[in-house]
């Protein structure tokens, strides 16, 4: 069975030690809600809002993890849908 077409939207405004951005948040979400709606994926969003100022670089969130587990979870599917 065909799976549904996927989407991982990434928007990050806060970077530690640069000053703040505007414009990747939204654009991410016009993307995430294009493509969930019109276009009747599935998928996930990931802001920088979503996640509390860490006081280090090395904890700031969203950092890879966070998109390394969408990809799991998605072959995860994929992986299960052909064993049917």
């Amino acid at each position: 069975m065909a799976l549904p077409d996927y989407v991982l939207a990434v928007g990050i405004d806060r970077y530690p030690g640069i000053n703040t951005l505007y414009g990747a948040e939204a654009d991410a979400q016009a993307f995430y809600d294009w493509a969930t709606g019109l276009a009747g994926a599935v998928g996930e969003i990931i802001l920088s809002s979503q996640f509390p100022a860490a006081g280090a670089t090395i904890l700031e969130e969203p950092n890879s993890q966070r998109i390394w587990m969408f990809f799991q979870t998605l072959l995860a599917a994929a992986e299960a849908n052909s064993q049917q």
